[in-house]
């Protein structure tokens, strides 16, 4: 059985929206259903059917502040 991984994105700023999502070297969305968004929180889970590259698209998709600083944190098994 492969590897899977899973990206947790959030922010401070309590109004804000943000989403990370996962794409294949071909630019097709790779992520599993139980990805998810809550407000200032999003995951984005992945269990890669190949070895290859694969790319994290982080966004804050609106916020009341100027400049949002954010976090992406992950974990594999």
């Amino acid at each position: 059985k492969g590897n899977e991984y899973w990206f947790w994105l959030g922010t401070e700023v309590d109004r804000a929206k943000v989403s990370v999502h996962i794409y294949d070297s071909d630019g097709k969305l790779a992520e599993e259903p139980d990805s998810w968004e809550k407000g200032h929180f999003a995951a984005a889970h992945i269990i890669p059917k190949t070895t290859g590259s694969y790319f994290i698209i982080v966004s804050v998709e609106e916020s009341p502040e100027e400049r949002t600083h954010w976090a992406l944190v992950y974990g594999f098994r």
